[in-house]
């Protein structure tokens, strides 16, 4: 399916019925079934836009009182679990997306440093967007996402994460 390149261009239109079709599908797909069709629930992820996927999650939760991604929580597992949130979540808003992934780089025990590192390097690459994961971590974590890269690491290694997230 991605290999396929078949996705739905960016400047692709959102047209409602499609999107009350995307979800219908998706629901009877997960939730209104004993164990979620992963094929269909991936083919409709796979195809279409980040604004067809946006407007397709908040449908769902209107409609179904429910997130999309709490669904294909609850439905799928590992791999597949992981990319599918991660569609949903970049369709709905990437500055949260990234805001989240930098998070789970230094919860728990011990720092992720290649992952953070990693993530850090491909957000600073566009100012504009560094700025609204600023805003995006601040606003789901209550804290400074630059503090809290103070806080996990040090040294030289903390100077440039923090240079190039200001």
């Amino acid at each position: 399916m991605i290999l396929a390149a078949s996705r739905q261009e960016e400047s692709a239109p959102v047209h409602p019925q499609a999107v009350d079709a995307d979800v219908t599908e998706l629901h009877r797909a997960t939730e209104a079934k004993t164990g979620a069709e992963a094929l269909t629930v991936c083919s409709i992820l796979t195809n279409r836009s980040d604004g067809q996927i946006r407007a397709i999650a908040l449908a769902y939760e209107h409609k179904y009182r429910r997130a999309l991604e709490t669904v294909i929580r609850n439905d799928f597992a590992g791999h597949m679990e992981d990319a599918l949130v991660r569609m949903v979540r970049t369709g709905a808003d990437k500055a949260m997306r990234d805001a989240i992934a930098l998070e789970e780089c230094m919860s728990g025990p011990g720092t992720k440093d290649e992952r953070l590192t990693t993530r850090i390097v491909a957000v600073h690459w566009d100012r504009a967007h560094a700025g609204q994961v600023r805003g995006a971590y601040k606003h789901r974590y209550k804290k400074d996402l630059i503090s809290r890269i103070r806080g996990e690491t040090s040294g030289d290694y903390e100077r440039i994460l923090v240079a190039m997230m200001e």
